[in-house]
């Protein structure tokens, strides 16, 4: 890392920087607006404002820690000051040219997008989304259609003073996975990696919109479990709500004292700029079709028409009532409702809020409490660092600070899904501290159904289903590689998952058989309330038990849906039963998994049914889903 300066432009701002940046300089430019040094950061600021994860702010200060990488300190907007900490150049430009400058865009009140940007001969056309919607692909797709590239991942947008909003060009370079290139036939102009060991590249652009521009549209990239592109336009209630939550490190805010200027241009956005909500099949984007669909509103330069609905942005799932009894010696508010995959989870969380609710329905189970904070959008604006530039590794650091965040937030009990086995973290942590917990609820299923329920769910053969159980390295991931919107998980094997949750002393754990849950509802329920603090009602729990019936569950997704379900699955809630496995694992199958996991079979009670299935004989002619061929 040289000392020599730079030149560049960025954001519309002229930048004399002592660190290379990966996009190429402009001359000597006089009076620099930012200057980027390397020198001391400070350990910590004075008097924050507020604090989190891995920053701290002030007005007019932000402070930035990245572990391994570097401290960041920007000053008033004007110089930023950057102490490597062992990180590489590249390591060092990905948290540079993304939360930093963000900082330092909304240090001069800047509303920062999470939205890539092209010109358009009608002013800028906008793309916001959360990571892995596919903004930077689109914007790729744009550019080579001929459209001029503004901005990648963060967009700047300012009044102009006459009640214009312009979007500010950023610079000529742009990142992408390595599929995404694939899928663009780009692989040729990869240059550098984002970071050692990420398939995600600094790409150049040649066609670059270097002039501030009239903001056109915005496009809100979404994604859903129903095949086609969906766009509808926003009202403008439902438009500001939509690009509230897609500002990009919107908690900066709290600490820098920017919130009013923010309110501001987002208030002018929603108002007199159309906001259109683009739906995106989630298995498969048809990215010429996208394209074409875009350049067409593009054309169009209006709203949709009065026959198209307008939709009002969902909000997020209610939590329960403050009804906690006391555990004092217990400092957070957590309980982890814990499982390996397809084995209970989101049937308790029916059941939790239906209880919590107390209502004389069922509740909808599109706000179902129990939510895990591993939604990419929730990791990236609550710790103020993108998930997509860190290794899973610091991700797991990270997610072990989140999770204590949370927990300080939270009312005792919040009750959290996940997945993830039970581990530590680089430096000796935890990824589920104590201190973030009030407890651990365990949902253990008999393997031989979870490896059907797996294979159905995610349209798996019988064999690969029962392979991934027995699996030490399994990881719940993105299945085609690159970036998804939902953080891997590591399971491990199925026995070791069960092992690191029951077997560890850190925690408090309530483990919880799915087939009692099947067999004695509302006494296995009342238990695992009474393990939250939470002092059961004889009638409230009859009628959540009631409203959390399997077959409810199942109508209800028949007739609006549930995103949980991938588009793998034909239905999330699927069968709800003991014992599908004897109809639909083969003998070799049975056998390869009760050798893997017969002690916890055994202790569980699941060992002895299928010895006798076993001995029996079984049936060779199994393990195969319907219309499936045999693996």
């Amino acid at each position: 890392m040289s000392p020599d300066a730079r030149y560049y432009t960025a954001w519309g701002l002229r930048v004399r920087s002592e660190i290379a940046l990966p996009f190429s300089p402009a001359s000597s430019l006089s009076g620099p607006d930012v200057t980027i040094r390397i020198g001391v950061a400070p350990r910590a600021l004075a008097a924050p404002k507020f604090a989190r994860g891995a920053w701290e702010a002030a007005p007019g200060r932000f402070l930035m820690n990245v572990p391994g990488v570097a401290r960041y300190f920007v000053r008033e907007a004007r110089e930023v000051v950057v102490e490597p900490a062992g990180g590489s150049d590249a390591d060092v430009n990905t948290f540079l040219l993304g939360s930093v400058l963000a900082a330092c865009l909304q240090q001069r009140g800047v509303l920062t997008l999470h939205a890539s940007a092209v010109a358009s001969d009608r002013g800028a056309a906008v793309f916001a989304g959360h990571s892995g919607a596919g903004k930077s692909t689109l914007l790729a797709a744009l550019v080579e259609r001929g459209y001029p590239m503004l901005a990648d991942d963060v967009t700047g947008i300012v009044p102009d003073g006459g009640g214009r909003c312009l979007a500010l060009p950023a610079f000529p370079a742009l990142r992408l996975w390595a599929d995404a290139m694939e899928t663009l036939g780009w692989r040729e102009r990869a240059g550098e990696r984002v970071r050692a060991g990420m398939d995600k590249f600094w790409t150049q652009v040649g066609r670059f919109g270097d002039r501030p521009l009239p903001v056109h549209a915005i496009f809100v990239l979404t994604r859903r479990n129903r095949d086609g592109i969906e766009i509808e336009t926003l009202s403008s209630v439902a438009a500001f709500e939509g690009l509230a939550g897609h500002v990009y490190r919107k908690q900066y805010a709290r600490g820098l004292g920017r919130g009013r200027e923010r309110f501001r241009v987002l208030t002018a956005l929603a108002e007199r700029i159309p906001v259109l909500r683009v739906a995106n099949p989630a298995h498969r984007c048809p990215l010429p079709e996208l394209v074409d669909r875009i350049e067409d509103r593009l054309g169009e330069g209006r709203p949709a028409s009065a026959k198209e609905r307008r939709m009002e942005v969902a909000r997020g799932p209610r939590r329960g009532p403050r009804n906690g009894l006391p555990r004092e010696e217990l400092a957070g508010s957590i309980v982890w409702l814990a499982s390996y995959p397809r084995s209970g989870n989101t049937w308790l969380r029916a059941l939790l809020t239906n209880y919590l609710e107390g209502g004389g329905t069922p509740a909808s189970i599109t706000a179902l409490i129990g939510h895990a904070p591993i939604r990419r959008t929730v990791f990236d604006e609550e710790l103020g660092v993108s998930s997509s530039d860190l290794t899973e590794e610091e991700v797991r650091c990270y997610r072990s600070r989140l999770h204590q965040l949370l927990s300080d937030e939270w009312p005792r009990p919040s009750f959290v899904k996940v997945h993830d086995a039970f581990q530590c973290v680089a430096g000796g942590g935890l990824l589920f501290p104590p201190s973030a917990t009030f407890g651990a609820v365990y949902i253990v299923r008999n393997p031989l159904d979870a490896a059907v329920s797996n294979a159905h769910f995610w349209n798996w053969s019988m064999e690969r289903a029962v392979a991934e159980m027995n699996r030490p390295d399994a990881t719940l991931a993105s299945p085609s590689g690159g970036i998804h919107p939902v953080l891997p998980q590591r399971l491990l094997s199925w026995s070791d998952h069960l092992a690191s949750w029951i077997e560890q002393r850190a925690l408090p754990v309530h483990v919880v058989r799915y087939e009692d849950l099947l067999a004695a509802p509302a006494t296995t329920f009342a238990a695992v309330l009474r393990f939250a603090g939470i002092e059961p009602e004889a009638g409230r729990l009859a009628r959540a038990v009631e409203h959390a019936r399997f077959d409810r569950l199942r109508a209800q997704e028949e007739r609006s849906g549930f995103d949980d379900k991938p588009p793998t699955a034909r239905f999330f809630f699927r069968a709800g039963r003991e014992g599908a496995w004897r109809e639909a694992l083969s003998r070799k199958q049975v056998q390869t998994l009760t050798e893997a996991h017969a002690s916890f079979m055994e202790r569980f009670g699941y060992l002895r049914e299928a010895e006798t299935f076993l001995q029996s004989g079984g049936n060779n002619s199994h393990g195969v889903l319907p219309g499936k061929a045999r693996s």
